[in-house]
């Protein structure tokens, strides 16, 4: 397919060799998927899709297969992010600005970790240090 019908194909590409050079996966499921952008170090995180449609937050299962991370609910906005964690009982003072600081779409997140990917910058979203 030539570049000019796609014009993700080259920004798809950039996302694939950075992952790669940083090892960094593009599975969502995948415990270093390149798009978490919240986490509370164990076992839950919120992540922007492989699209950067909708924020995902996911519940890390250890299986026989080893640990995946499955998704409990699917939100296109910061805010149905804070009222899902809100209705499930997870919001609290120590989650609640990491999720503030989020953008309010998720393609927004999306393109601000692909940037800082491919450019070799720091995340945007220190996912390790925030809390869900």
């Amino acid at each position: 397919m030539p570049k000019d019908l796609h014009p993700k194909l080259p920004a798809l590409a950039a996302i694939s060799d950075a992952c790669l050079e940083r090892g960094l996966s593009k599975r969502e499921g995948d415990t270093n998927y390149f798009g978490v952008v919240a986490t509370d170090g164990s076992t839950h995180r919120v992540i922007a899709c492989s699209t950067g449609l909708q924020y995902i937050v996911q519940r890390l299962y250890q299986c026989v297969r080893g640990d995946e991370w499955r998704a409990l609910g699917y939100l296109t906005s910061r805010k149905g992010l804070i009222g899902f964690y809100e209705r499930s009982g997870r919001l609290s003072e120590a989650n609640k600005p990491a999720l503030l600081g989020l953008p309010e779409k998720p393609e927004q997140a999306w393109r601000m970790i692909t940037d800082a990917l491919v450019s070799g910058a720091e995340p945007p979203f220190p996912a390790g240090n925030t809390s869900t």
